[in-house]
C-alpha cells in the first residue's frame, strides 16, 4: 500500500477526471494534472473497473501488482522532466476484453508479472509524451 501522502484523495480524483487531460498507452490509461509546486512527489491512485472482474481479491491482486512495481522502481520520488504529476490510472476500456483473455490462463504470479510488463510500458510512453 502506497503512503498516504503518496494518494488521492476522492476530490483530486473527481478534479482530474473533469479536467480531461487523459493519455492512453497500451493496457493503461492516465489522467494526469501538475503537481503543486511545494509537493516534491508524485501522487498516484489506481481504479480497476468491475467489468473486469465482479470479485474485488481479483481487482486488488492487479492494483497490488502496480503498486509494487511503482514502489520498487521508486517512481513517485523521481521527477518526469524537472515535474512532479498527480495521476490517476485506469485500466483502458478498449482494451479490456483482450486483457482478460491474456490472463485467463495464467498463474496470479505470471499474471503480476504481465501487468507490472504493460504498466513499466505504458509508463514509459507517458513519460515520452509529458517531455
Amino acid at each position: 500500500m502506497l503512503a498516504q501522502k503518496y494518494r488521492l484523495i476522492g476530490k483530486e480524483v473527481i478534479f482530474l477526471s473533469k479536467k480531461r487531460q487523459y493519455f492512453s498507452a497500451g493496457l493503461f490509461g492516465f489522467f494526469y494534472f501538475q503537481q503543486y509546486a511545494q509537493l516534491p512527489f508524485h501522487q498516484l491512485s489506481f481504479h480497476v473497473t468491475i467489468k473486469f472482474s465482479k470479485r474485488s481479491v481479483q481487482r486488488h491482486v492487479i492494483k497490488r501488482a502496480v503498486i509494487d512495481y511503482v514502489q520498487n522502481q521508486q517512481l513517485l520520488t523521481k521527477p518526469l522532466w524537472k515535474t512532479y504529476y498527480k495521476f490517476f490510472v485506469v485500466l483502458n476500456k478498449n482494451k479490456l476484453e483482450e486483457f482478460q483473455k491474456g490472463i485467463e490462463n495464467f498463474t496470479k504470479k505470471d499474471s503480476i508479472k504481465y501487468v507490472q510488463k504493460e504498466f513499466a510500458s505504458s509508463w514509459s510512453k507517458l513519460v515520452i509524451k509529458l517531455r
